[in-house]
């Protein structure tokens, strides 16, 4: 199905193969439009003032000369698919996180893993016209949209929880 095609299509990009030689902040999104935005332009955006104040607010490393380099571009590819789910606060704090467990390479290659993967099996366990059968999760074509985002928001929910117990979950707009 048409629907589905920039679905299929996603491929996660390694961190070996972005670009470490530095990119203007109009070169960085056309590299995301080709690498990450354009699979999924009704959910993941992101613009140079986005990137001005990702910055501003610490969560991805100023850039050098006004040039983004590798660390900059992944940060910046997990933060865009990222917030569309959790507070930016939360999101700098996991990675800051993740970033001290296992270091930017690995941490990056994993989280492009997960989604390329998820999205992957998602799919795979799809049937259009018939509904979706996936690890114990069942239902029908008349009622897998509205199950799918009842799953969503109890992992966004549980997700919420897991970085609270964590001390890294911030409401938008909470002081600390």
């Amino acid at each position: 199905m048409e629907n589905f095609k920039a679905l299929r299509e996603f491929k996660k990009t390694n961190w070996e193969d972005i670009p470490d030689y530095g990119l203007y902040s109009m070169q960085v999104l056309t590299y995301l439009e080709e690498h990450l935005l354009s699979y999924f332009p009704d959910m993941v955006t992101l613009t140079s003032s986005m990137i001005n104040n990702y910055v501003k607010n610490g969560i991805i490393p100023k850039p050098v000369n006004k040039k983004y380099y590798r660390d900059h571009i992944g940060v910046l590819m997990v933060v865009a698919v990222l917030k569309e789910l959790l507070p930016l606060e939360s999101i700098k704090e996991g990675i800051d996180l993740q970033l001290g467990i296992m270091g930017i390479e690995r941490a990056y290659n994993e989280f492009m893993d997960i989604l390329e993967g998820s999205l992957r099996d998602l799919l795979a366990a799809l049937q259009v016209g018939k509904g979706m059968s996936y690890g114990g999760f069942e239902a029908d074509w008349d009622s897998v949209s509205l199950t799918i985002a009842i799953k969503a928001f109890a992992f966004q929910t549980l997700t919420r929880e897991i970085l609270k117990a964590r001390g890294i979950y911030h409401q938008e707009g909470q002081d600390d």
